[in-house]
Parts: structure tokens; sequence; C-alpha cells
């Protein structure tokens, strides 16, 4: 199951931050035209994926990674009590060196870090029932799904279920 949860976090956290990234449009602090980087909401696909490191600071998605990867991790061994002090050591040590190389400003770690520790926990807890659940525990569920509203404008929406 290890592999799995991995994999299944890796793509999750990569959509879910991708989406983020390209709704709040945040510059990064090496390409900031202001003080604290410049919000551009919304900046469009195509506008985002030729001048990325223009819109894609707000949230990490390095941090959201790592942070999906130790909770599978924990959750996964939980018997391992190394885990924990370790990753989160490492955890900090990204955190500082992306700010000290320009890659992120400090506010952009907190959603990041939920973002990822909250889809690892529950992509790790795939199959386990609740205590107070009697049934098998319904396998959590992505969808993306086009929409057109009636005043003729369109978009997509995304949920995840867990």
């Amino acid at each position: 199951m290890f592999p799995t949860n991995l994999g299944e976090g890796l793509i999750a956290t990569g959509i879910v931050t991708e989406l983020m990234k390209n709704i709040s449009g945040r510059e990064t602090p090496e390409r900031a035209s202001g003080k604290g980087g410049v919000w551009r909401m919304f900046p469009g696909l195509g506008n985002y994926i030729k001048r990325r490191p223009t819109y894609d600071a707000f949230p990490s998605g390095h941090l959201a990674t790592s942070a999906m990867a130790l909770a599978v991790l924990t959750e996964n061994y939980p018997d391992n009590a190394y885990i924990k002090p370790v990753g989160y050591t490492l955890l900090a040590g990204l955190c500082f060196q992306m700010i000290n190389n320009g890659v992120h400003w400090a506010g952009d770690y907190p959603l990041g870090f939920a973002v990822g520790y909250g889809l690892g926990k529950a992509i790790a807890g795939h199959g386990r029932a609740s205590a107070a659940h009697t049934g098998p525990a319904k396998p959590p569920s992505l969808s993306l799904a086009p929409y057109l509203t009636p005043d003729g404008a369109s978009g997509a929406r995304l949920a995840y279920r867990f």
C-alpha cells in the first residue's frame, strides 16, 4: 500500500498546488516587482506557462509535496519514532533554503504545509475503518468536472472527497 500512497499523493498534491498557484499568481522573491511580491489573480494558463516564475510562489509545492510524503511515512510506519523529528527537521531546512535562495516567501508555507499534510493523512488512511464506523471506509475520490453557466461563463470544479 505504501508506494501507491506516495504515488497518489504526488499526483493529488501536484494538481492541487498547481491549480492554487494558477489562481493566486504570486511572484517569487527572485522575480518580485514589488515589496512582498505582486499577486496577479487568475493570470491565464498561457501566460502562467510562459512566465511561470512570475506567478508560482503561493502556495509552496515543494513544502506541500514534502509534507505529504512525511504524513504518508508517519502513518504507514507509526512504530518508527525517528521519522517525525528527522522529517520535520528536514522540512524546516527546506523552508529556510527556499527563502534563502529566493524561491519562496515565508507566507507561502502555511497553506503549502496544510495542503500536503492534509492530503497525506487522507491518502494514508485509505481502507482504514474508523472506530465509530461499522462498515468499510469509503475510498477517497478526486473528480474534475467542466461546467457552463446559463450566462455563458465556463470553468471547472475540482473536488477531493475523503
